[in-house]
C-alpha cells in the first residue's frame, strides 16, 4: 500500500471570502476528516489518526492510502470538503502549506489538483517529491497561475474541489501505485 500523511494540513496563503477565510487551518485534532473523503466506492478511505503527527505522540493527522488496483482506492487521492471552495484569485491565495509523511515504500509526487465551474481545471506543474519512508516534510504548493497547467486562471476563479494526489506527471487523476 502507498500511504501519505496529511497534518496541520492545507493552510492558505493568504485568504479572503466565501467558504475561504483568512488562516483556513485542517489540523485534525478534533477526530473527524473536516471533510476530506475519497469517494463512496473507495473500501479504504482517508482516516484520521489521533496520534502521530509532525508535533508526535496527542498530534492527529489525515491517512491517505492507495492499493494500486485498478479501480477505487487504487490511486492515491483525497479530496477536500466544501471549506475549500471558492475564488482563490479575489482571495488572493498564492499557495498551500502542509505537513506530509510518506509511510509507504514508494516515493510519491505530490501535486494539487483544482476543479473550477464549468470542468475547468489545473494541475500543479512541480510536484513536491517525499521518499518512500519520509519523516515529516513541510511542503509548499505554488498556486500562481504560471505554476500550474490546464485552465488556471478559470479554474482558480471559482474552485469547486481541491485534490491532493500521487502523480509523477502534471495529469489527473494519476497513476496507480502501491508499495
Amino acid at each position: 500500500f502507498a500511504q501519505v500523511a496529511c497534518a496541520a494540513a492545507l493552510a492558505l496563503i493568504p485568504w479572503g471570502a466565501q467558504a475561504i477565510t483568512f488562516g483556513q487551518l485542517d489540523d485534525f485534532q478534533d477526530g473527524s476528516t473536516q471533510g476530506w473523503g475519497s469517494g463512496a466506492a473507495n473500501a479504504a478511505p482517508p482516516v484520521n489518526v489521533g496520534s502521530g503527527g509532525p508535533a508526535g505522540a496527542g498530534d492527529g493527522y489525515l491517512l491517505v492510502t492507495a492499493t494500486g488496483v485498478r479501480g477505487p482506492g487504487g490511486k492515491l487521492v483525497t479530496l477536500s470538503g466544501p471549506a475549500w471552495t471558492g475564488n482563490y484569485l479575489a482571495a488572493g491565495v498564492s499557495g498551500i502549506v502542509m505537513d506530509v509523511a510518506n509511510f509507504g515504500s514508494t516515493d510519491l509526487s505530490l501535486r494539487l489538483y483544482l476543479l473550477g465551474e464549468a470542468g475547468a481545471s489545473a494541475v500543479s506543474l512541480q510536484p513536491f517529491v517525499l521518499p518512500a519512508g519520509s519523516g515529516w516534510a513541510h511542503a509548499f504548493f505554488d498556486l500562481s497561475p504560471a505554476a500550474l497547467s490546464g485552465d488556471a486562471a478559470d479554474a482558480l476563479a471559482n474552485v469547486t474541489s481541491l485534490r491532493l494526489f500521487h502523480g509523477p506527471d502534471a495529469f489527473y487523476p494519476g497513476t496507480d501505485i502501491a508499495s
